[in-house]
C-alpha cells in the first residue's frame, strides 16, 4: 500500500476516510476504493476541521472537508 498526498491521486469529488493517524499536524486516512485499503496523508492545515483518530471523513484533492462524518451503516446498527 502506498501512501500518497492531498494533491495526488483523487479523481473523485469527495471520498469517505477514517482518520488513522494524527502525527505532528499531519493525518494519515484509510479509505477503499475498490481493491483493498489506501492510505492517503496531509496536513490538518491544510483541511476545513480539525480530525480526531478514529473518527470518519470526507476529504478530497484539497484536505479533509468535514469531520465526524457518519455513515449511515453505522446509524442503523445504534
Amino acid at each position: 500500500n502506498s501512501i500518497g498526498k492531498w494533491t495526488q491521486a483523487l479523481t473523485i469529488s469527495l471520498a469517505l476516510g477514517l482518520v488513522d493517524q494524527i502525527n505532528n499536524g499531519v493525518a494519515l486516512v484509510e479509505y477503499d476504493i475498490g481493491g483493498g485499503p489506501q492510505y492517503i496523508e496531509g496536513e490538518i492545515k491544510e483541511s476545513m476541521c480539525t480530525p480526531r483518530e478514529g473518527e470518519w471523513v470526507l476529504f478530497n484533492r484539497k484536505g479533509i472537508m468535514q469531520c465526524n462524518v457518519v455513515r449511515h451503516r453505522d446509524v442503523e446498527s445504534r
